[in-house]
């Protein structure tokens, strides 16, 4: 417990000020070096690291396209550019398959693709949404403060009122009632942060109150799911962390499963709303 702590501290305290300088460079650099190590992890669980042609250009595609995300100056061809060059991957892995069927199976290589994209993604989205507009550096934080948010009173609102298993198959501590409790809180907070990011800094340009509250609701269960997803990914490969680059807390995934789940998500309704005029 005191190790997790410390760590946790040291964590915030290195990462507050990559926040707060969020408009330099040194943030998508920090962005991407946690893309790395998140991609690096999971094909590390899914038995894959040691095939150079999936590991090497995913590896390189993760710390490279945060990077890219921010240098990029239109988003809408960056975007573009992303897709393409996933499916160009896609096809690769899929002809490398095809040509050397004893080195990569076609279920093994799709399983590297699509865990690792989905990796590449959350933390991309967290640049994108940085950038989204000047009104970008109030969103960023929402969905890297919330899933943690929901994730404590999830914890606390379990141990005071949980009696009911959520999924104990894959989380045997998780319970419904807690699930309830981070849902609730976590919405409240978000709520909250929109209020006073509208009347507080009076930021013209930030979307209304009640977009952050439904962003608080998603996040909510997103962040979950994504926590979850992750547990099931964990249990289905045979281990307990992902990684031990944060003591006390694992790897990467482990500490960023929920941020990776809910920040494309937070990225569209952020976007949609701003395309509708609110």
């Amino acid at each position: 417990m005191v190790k997790r702590t410390v760590t946790g501290i040291l964590m915030a305290l290195i990462a507050a000020p990559i926040c707060v300088f969020s408009d330099k460079l040194i943030f998508p650099l920090a962005i991407a070096v946690l893309s790395f190590f998140g991609t690096y992890e999971m094909l590390c669980c899914i038995g894959m690291k040691k095939i150079a042609a999936v590991s090497v250009p995913l590896c390189i595609l993760a710390f490279v396209s945060p990077i890219a995300a921010r240098l990029v100056s239109s988003k809408s061809l960056y975007i573009i550019v992303y897709a393409a060059v996933f499916f160009a991957l896609l096809l690769f892995l899929m002809a490398y398959q095809v040509f050397f069927p004893d080195k990569i199976s076609l279920s093994s290589a799709s399983t590297a693709l699509v865990s690792c994209t989905y990796v590449i993604t959350g933390f991309v989205s967290v640049i994108l949404l940085r950038d989204v507009g000047d009104d970008g550096v109030y969103y960023f934080m929402v969905p890297l403060i919330a899933p943690l948010t929901c994730d404590i009173f999830a914890y606390f609102c379990g141990r005071l009122f949980g009696s009911r298993k959520l999924i104990p198959r894959i989380s045997p501590n998780k319970t419904v009632e807690g699930s309830v409790g981070g849902m609730f809180f976590c919405t409240v907070i978000c709520t909250v942060y929109g209020v006073i990011i509208r009347n507080v800094f009076e930021f013209e340009r930030v979307l209304p109150v009640w977009v952050f509250a439904i962003g608080g609701i998603l996040i909510s269960i997103v962040s979950q799911t994504g926590d979850l997803i992750a547990s099931a990914i964990k249990r289905q490969y045979g281990i307990k962390d992902y990684g031990k680059i944060f003591p006390g807390h694992g790897g990467v995934m482990d500490r960023f499963d929920s941020v990776i789940a809910t920040v494309p998500i937070f990225l569209m309704l952020v976007m949609s709303f701003r395309e509708m005029g609110f």
